[in-house]
């Protein structure tokens, strides 16, 4: 037989439809995830809100000015003291590192804390500290 004779034959109609129906299913299932992005982001007001189990390390901080009496020699609008020895803490311009080495190590007048508070403690009280002065600067 030659080769004009031969017929071929038609695809199979799975072959005719997989590709549309593969290439609609995919579409659908990446609109409906994107849908299901967009409407989770709506309900959370577009921001994840984190759960808080324990008080922030700043709360923890204010605690640890408080009952380490350092109201009694700084002032710091955020706890409501005026202190006049040591510097005014809305004004310092130092970082949360420097000022829990500050805190640790002691500093002209100040004494270190290093003997009486832990590290947890340090840190917490630097948060508050760097927190409640940046806040005080802000118009």
């Amino acid at each position: 037989m030659s080769e004009q004779g031969e017929q071929q034959k038609p695809p199979s109609l799975w072959l005719v439809l997989a590709l549309p129906v593969s290439l609609a299913v995919t579409v659908l299932a990446l609109g409906f995830g994107l849908l299901s992005a967009l409407a989770i982001d709506d309900e959370a007001g577009g921001e994840a809100t984190p759960t808080e189990t324990q008080p922030s390390l700043a709360a923890q901080g204010a605690e640890v000015f408080a009952s380490q009496g350092c109201g009694g020699c700084h002032t710091l609008s955020a706890a409501n003291v005026t202190g006049t020895v040591g510097p005014n803490l809305d004004l310092t311009q130092l970082s949360e590192a420097e000022i829990a080495a500050v805190v640790t190590n002691g500093r002209n007048q100040m004494p270190s804390f290093a003997n009486s508070l832990g590290e947890e403690d340090v840190a917490a009280v630097a948060a508050y500290v760097s927190e409640s002065a940046a806040a005080a600067a802000s118009p």
